[in-house]
C-alpha cells in the first residue's frame, strides 16, 4: 500500500484472494475494501501493478457494504459475491458496476443467519455456501429461491459439524466438502450419508484448530492454511501430511505461520496471503 497511490494496493493486510473467469484477481482487505488486478496485464507482460479500489462509503447505497472483506467466490454464472465482516453477503454487478446487499433479518427465518460472513464457496450445483460467525454456522443460498438455509452443530451428535463458526469452504474434485473452522480443525462432510468427519489436529497432523483457508491442487492434495500453524499440505490417498512454516533464518521459507487465503491459479502458481 502506498498512501500516495489511488492506484496501489489499499491495504497491506490481505484476508481473501480470487481469481475470476476474465483472469482478473480480487483481493479482500481488511480495512481497505475489495481491489481488483488484471493478471495478464500486470503479471504476465511485466507491466506496473494497478489496483482498482472499491471501499465502503455510507453515501452510495449500491456500494460496497463493509471495508472488511473475509472472502470472494464467483459461481457458475460469472456473478461475483463477496462475504464482509459486518456488512453482510454483497453481489457484484458487473455492468453497472455496483453491489447488491443481503443481511441477516432477525424478523425473516429465511434471511442470512449473520452479517460476520467468514467464508463462501460454490459448489457443483451453483449453490453457495456461507461460513458465519457467532454461532450461526453454515448458509446455503440456493439462487433461483433466494432463500438461506442454515447447518448448524448437533450437540451430542458426531455426525453433525463440530463447531459453527466456519473460517474456510471447499468442495474437491471428488465432490467432498471440507469445512475450516475456528475450535473444531477441519471437518470433511460427505454429501451421500449426510455426515461429517474430522482430521486430526496434532503436531504431525493438522497443526491448528483454527483453519482459515483450503485448497486443492492438480495432484489431488488439499492444501491447508491455518490461523498460527503455518501451512499444511494432506494427501488423502496416503494419509500423509507435510508442514510448512515461517523460519526468520530461512528467506525461502513461508513468510508467515498465519495464512489467510490460499488461491492456486490457471497457471498452477499458489499465492498465499498472509498477517505478518
Amino acid at each position: 500500500n502506498n498512501i500516495n497511490d489511488n492506484s496501489s494496493l489499499s491495504d497491506d493486510k490481505v484476508i481473501s484472494l480470487f481469481e475470476d473467469k476474465n483472469y482478473e484477481l480480487w483481493i479482500g482487505t481488511y480495512y481497505g475494501g475489495l481491489n481488483r488486478l488484471k493478471l495478464e496485464e500486470s503479471i504476465y507482460e511485466d507491466k506496473p501493478l494497478i489496483f482498482h479500489n472499491y471501499r465502503y462509503n455510507p453515501g452510495v447505497k449500491s456500494g460496497l457494504s463493509n471495508n472488511s472483506v473475509m472472502s470472494i467466490v464467483q459461481d457458475k454464472s460469472g456473478i461475483l459475491w463477496i462475504g464482509t465482516f459486518g456488512g453482510g453477503l454483497n453481489k457484484y454487478n458487473k455492468q453497472s458496476d455496483s453491489f447488491t446487499h443481503f443481511k441477516s433479518n432477525p424478523y425473516n427465518k429465511n434471511s442470512l443467519g449473520d452479517n460476520d460472513v467468514l467464508s463462501l464457496f460454490c459448489d457443483r450445483s451453483n449453490i453457495l455456501w456461507i461460513g458465519t460467525h457467532l454461532g450461526q454456522g453454515l448458509n446455503k443460498l440456493e439462487k433461483n429461491k433466494i432463500k438461506f438455509a442454515t447447518i448448524r452443530r448437533i450437540p451430542g451428535n458426531p455426525n453433525s459439524i463440530n463447531d459453527d463458526v466456519v473460517w474456510s469452504i471447499y468442495q474437491d474434485r471428488k465432490k467432498t466438502f471440507w469445512f475450516g473452522t475456528y475450535r473444531g480443525g477441519i471437518n470433511i462432510y460427505d454429501i451421500a450419508t449426510n455426515k461429517f468427519s474430522v482430521l486430526p489436529t496434532s503436531p504431525n497432523a493438522v497443526t491448528d484448530y483454527h483453519n482459515r483457508s483450503i485448497a486443492e491442487d492438480a495432484y489431488g492434495n488439499i492444501w491447508i492454511g491455518n490461523y498460527s500453524g503455518g501451512l499444511n499440505r494432506y494427501n488423502p490417498v496416503s494419509k500423509k501430511f507435510t508442514h510448512f512454516k515461517h523460519d526468520p533464518s530461512k528467506p525461502n521459507t513461508i513468510g508467515a505461520n498465519q495464512i489467510q487465503a490460499i488461491h492456486i491459479d490457471s497457471q498452477s502458481v499458489m499465492w498465499l496471503a498472509t498477517f505478518g
